[in-house]
């Protein structure tokens, strides 16, 4: 087996089998995160990410991005950074073919979806404005995730 590695992530399955999970307690600004991820993934890899809340996902700050076969088991959502309205803090972790976004807050929670994109796929917003995104386009159809160890 061939495997692709990207930006630090290896390639591993079809992104169609992926969606974005979040908490039914979910706020207002934790699901306009999990939409901005959604929108971005899909833009990056060419496929839907449904949205989707999720019974076993309790952290109403996180964002988990998994496969929907199967309604996954959410192991990841252990929050190392705790809730704080004044602190910004984010977490990205992986492990069990899972990626987790999580920030100390909601607005955090979105900030750590914007890290992701920027830091892990490439995404670049030069404006305010469609026009001045610069999105990476990924023909391989794959989405990237963290499989073989778990970030601190």
């Amino acid at each position: 087996m061939i495997m692709l590695v990207l930006a630090g992530f290896p390639v591993m399955a079809p992104a169609a089998d992926y969606g974005v999970f979040l908490s039914a307690t979910a706020s207002e600004p934790v699901r306009f995160a999990a939409a901005e991820l959604s929108r971005y993934l899909e833009a990056v890899f060419g496929h839907s990410f449904p949205i989707a809340s999720h019974s076993a996902l309790s952290d109403a700050l996180a964002l988990v991005v998994a496969p929907v076969a199967g309604r996954p088991v959410l192991a990841l959502a252990s929050a190392s950074c705790p809730e704080d309205p004044v602190l910004e803090e984010i977490e990205i972790c992986s492990g069990a073919g899972m990626l987790m976004l999580r920030g100390s807050n909601p607005r955090s929670t979105l900030f750590a979806v914007y890290t992701f994109l920027e830091e892990d796929l490439g995404c670049r917003w030069l404006g305010p404005y469609a026009v001045d995104e610069d999105i990476p386009r990924f023909p391989i159809g794959r989405l990237t995730t963290r499989l073989e160890h778990a970030d601190q």
